[in-house]
């Protein structure tokens, strides 16, 4: 059995909030931006209405809210983003950067 249909639903709702609304907390808890660890890296992508528009033409449509629900579409995360977006939970501290260890 999938868990999906539950984070279909919670992307919908989102959705029918604001369309930006889930795009907007990828974005708080560190995905789709640089983590500041101090290594060569990418930021990732999370995509939202704006960045479809400007790189496809198109709309956003509220299957894509769905699909960036569970972690597919045009989603590009970095192996380096997903701890640094867990740890506040982890440590039940708030966000600091993270170093890398010679």
């Amino acid at each position: 059995m999938s868990c999906d249909i539950t984070f279909y639903q919670v992307a919908l709702l989102l959705n029918g909030i604001d369309q930006n609304l889930l795009p907007d907390y990828a974005r708080r808890f560190g995905l789709g931006k640089l983590t500041g660890i101090e290594v060569e890296e990418n930021p990732g992508l999370v995509p939202d209405p704006a960045w479809k528009l400007q790189t496809k033409g198109e709309g956003w449509a509220p299957g894509d809210t769905v699909n960036l629900g569970i972690g597919q579409s045009e989603i590009q995360v970095t192996p380096l983003q997903l701890p640094c977006c867990w740890r506040p939970w982890a440590t039940a501290a708030p966000s600091t950067a993270l170093r890398s260890w010679k």
